[in-house]
């Protein structure tokens, strides 16, 4: 409970920090209520997981698969990527109060892309090599898209990274092996929808559920 609070907007809090997979970020709005003569904050709240991604067709996401198993081979341990969960990720929201998700479906309704081909080129690594990614070209069709996405939730209230965006999808994490990224034959589709994600746990298992689909 918190005392000598005069007014009753709701209040918005952020919470950014730094994982050593990625950065995260908790985000909540407490409504705030009067009660007894006395201002409370509700913090009653369970949150959503949210991102907004690139889903691939079943022939990318076999080629995917196959990269995966292949560092999968070479590797003598890892956490490697679920053939289901093989996406790219536009923008992270992170943790959100169910109840913005309309708002978030309304930014994602008023962007506007025209159909672009998102081209997997190279293998890459980051955290010291040990997440592996499959990497795109930087085309402006994609990087546009990222950027408007970006803004028009920031727009809105989100923060995001703000760190330099490089469109990569992973393959694994926590992977030790002797390989170095090997280059690879390009490949790729034609992007004409975006999706907003939900990440949980269901049975001890990561699991990415599309919730929203936005047609370019």
């Amino acid at each position: 409970m918190y005392e000598g609070i005069h007014h009753t907007e709701p209040w918005r809090v952020c919470i950014c920090g730094q994982s050593p997979a990625a950065p995260y970020r908790i985000c909540a709005t407490f409504p705030v209520v009067r009660h007894k003569g006395k201002t409370e904050i509700k913090l009653e709240v369970w949150f959503m997981r949210l991102f907004i991604a690139v889903n691939f067709n079943d022939e990318t996401g076999a080629r995917l698969l196959s990269l995966r198993d292949e560092l999968s081979g070479q590797s003598r341990r890892g956490d490697f990527t679920a053939p289901e969960n093989l996406h790219l990720t536009l923008v992270f929201i992170g943790e959100t109060n169910p109840k913005e998700v309309d708002a978030i479906k309304a930014t994602m309704d008023a962007i506007t892309f025209a159909p672009f081909t998102a081209k997997i080129d190279r293998l890459g690594t980051f955290s010291r090599g040990t997440l592996w990614w499959a990497g795109l070209r930087e085309d402006n069709g994609l990087m546009g898209l990222q950027r408007e996405v970006e803004r028009k939730l920031a727009l809105c209230g989100y923060q995001t990274d703000d760190r330099r965006y490089h469109p990569h999808i992973t393959l694994g994490r926590e992977v030790a092996t002797d390989a170095k990224p090997w280059p690879i034959e390009p490949f790729g589709e034609t992007v004409g929808k975006i999706d907003l994600m939900k990440s949980e746990r269901i049975g001890g298992k990561l699991t990415y559920t599309a919730i929203y689909t936005k047609i370019g």
